[in-house]
């Protein structure tokens, strides 16, 4: 919740993942699944489909914690079917559940957690 509800952790551990290249590709793909469920009804499958190009196809260059085949297989499927908000919600989640774990642990040692403690005792 500190850098996901908070707008002060979410901009700080934002930039954070944008100093390295392996956590910047996480940051993209959430910002692209939530510009996808904010899509017209009628744009929503070619920006899913975009998504699924952009990160997940054999030459896409955007590092990304292993999402299982299955998970994308399903997203695929869910795309032609169906394409409803919540069709990249189990890779959203794996995402997240990857950024609260190693990551998370790198950037309370980093200057951007202590800018952050500054900020929260300010207020």
């Amino acid at each position: 919740s500190l850098c996901d509800k908070q707008p002060i952790g979410r901009l700080l551990f934002r930039k954070f993942c944008d100093i390295r290249q392996d956590l910047k590709g996480c940051i993209e793909f959430l910002d692209a699944v939530a510009e996808y469920e904010v899509a017209a009804d009628e744009d929503r499958r070619s920006c899913g489909l975009q998504i699924l190009h952009m990160f997940f196809d054999a030459e896409a260059a955007t590092p990304l914690p292993e999402i299982p085949t299955r998970v994308l297989k399903e997203c695929r499927l869910r795309l032609k079917q169906n394409p409803g908000k919540d069709v990249f919600e189990e890779c959203t989640r794996i995402v997240h559940n990857y950024l609260s774990g190693e990551p998370f642990e790198a950037y309370k040692e980093s200057s951007y957690f202590s800018r952050f403690l500054q900020w929260k005792w300010l207020e």
